[in-house]
């Protein structure tokens, strides 16, 4: 397995700020990488998505999403590609096909809190902040209890498009 880039220290202090900027319409873009997953478990597409892993790791994003859409070419349920191509499309600030791919992950898996937590960045981003809180107050109930401490991101956000409601 690859880094968890979740379980970065620094990482729920900068979420505040990038995601400060998206409900301000300022530049930056606030996503969360998936776990990565061992691709022996991913089927015929897992060449594509090994290429786009390893772009998505060089920083290369526009190349990462042209291997993610290769992957999903190959096996249209390579779930995990629309989940990939989802985070690099919202770090390009392609809202509504990142929204469009991950709501295509979150028909095969409803309880995924990365993809629900990525899924209100995009909504909150295209203007959409209430379909944003619900979708974090989602992604909150599908963390389970021991996983809440490695994932502050969560509640950080969700308290913040909370107190802009008020």
């Amino acid at each position: 397995m690859l880094g968890d880039p979740m379980v970065c220290p620094s990482h729920h202090l900068q979420l505040l700020a990038v995601l400060a900027c998206v409900l301000t319409n300022e530049t930056l873009v606030p996503c969360q990488d998936p776990p990565d997953v061992t691709l022996s478990m991913i089927s015929k597409a897992d060449y594509w998505l090994q290429k786009g892993l390893a772009r998505r790791d060089c920083g290369r994003v526009g190349r990462a999403v042209y291997n993610f859409t290769e992957a999903i070419k190959v096996d249209r349920r390579c779930w995990m590609a629309y989940l990939l191509r989802a985070v690099c499309l919202l770090r390009q600030k392609h809202y509504s096909r990142a929204k469009t791919d991950l709501e295509t992950f979150l028909q095969a898996h409803p309880t995924n809190f990365v993809a629900l937590y990525n899924l209100a960045l995009a909504l909150c981003a295209l203007g959409d902040n209430d379909a944003g809180l619900q979708r974090l107050n989602r992604a909150v109930e599908c963390c389970t209890q021991s996983e809440r401490s490695k994932h502050p991101y969560l509640f950080q956000a969700r308290a913040m498009l909370l107190r802009r409601k008020v």
